[in-house]
């Protein structure tokens, strides 16, 4: 099961979204007293993230003719063809094998989604 942490923030200046944000995520954006502290939106690069890893992996795969390097490398370009599809990772069909080689990335559209109204 994936770990909730995917967020669309809504709604009015100063009413802690990123406070929320950085609660959930454990990252540092900044999150000031004042409106429009944030101009420049703060995004995730999921595809960018995949592509360095798949090139990782190559790499090492190179080196060695290690099974699970194999497993993971399939993973990871299955992960990146759904993104570049534009589909969220949790709602892939995924194997339990999967699901642990995708929960190490941390992706946060591999996560459950939680609506606070």
């Amino acid at each position: 099961m994936f770990v909730p942490a995917l967020i669309l923030q809504v709604g009015l200046p100063n009413v802690g979204k990123y406070t929320l944000f950085n609660m959930l995520t454990k990252i540092a954006i900044p999150a000031e007293n004042f409106p429009f502290c944030t101009v420049e939106p703060n995004e995730a690069r999921d595809i960018e993230f995949m592509e360095r890893k798949i090139e990782d992996l190559e790499k090492r795969m190179k080196r060695g003719n290690d099974k699970q390097l194999k497993i993971e490398l399939e993973c990871c370009q299955m992960v990146k063809a759904f993104l570049e599809e534009g589909k969220d990772v949790r709602l892939g069909d995924w194997k339990a094998a999967d699901i642990e080689i995708i929960n190490t990335f941390q992706l946060l559209n591999a996560k459950s989604v939680v609506y606070l109204v």
